[in-house]
């Protein structure tokens, strides 16, 4: 009896260390998703900022090849 009850013992203890590991494990997986949010945040941010620049040029050089369109009618 004493014996089944050490080996119980035994495979509890052993439950707890791998709850703990996995628990470890978990928290840098949501450790690392978190710092990817705030990289792909970061992304977007930069790719909205660089798509207003673009659509900022493209009107500046339409409007700069109409002006030129006109003056050449002169």
């Amino acid at each position: 009896m004493e014996k089944i009850l050490q080996q119980l013992l035994e495979g509890q203890n052993k439950l707890f260390e791998n709850q703990d590991e996995i628990s470890k494990r978990l928290d840098l997986i949501e450790q690392t998703i978190l710092a990817n949010n705030d990289r792909f945040n970061n992304i977007n941010s930069k790719l909205a900022e660089n798509t207003r620049f673009i659509s900022a040029l493209s009107q500046d050089v339409a409007r700069t090849a109409a002006k030129d369109s006109i003056a050449g009618l002169h």
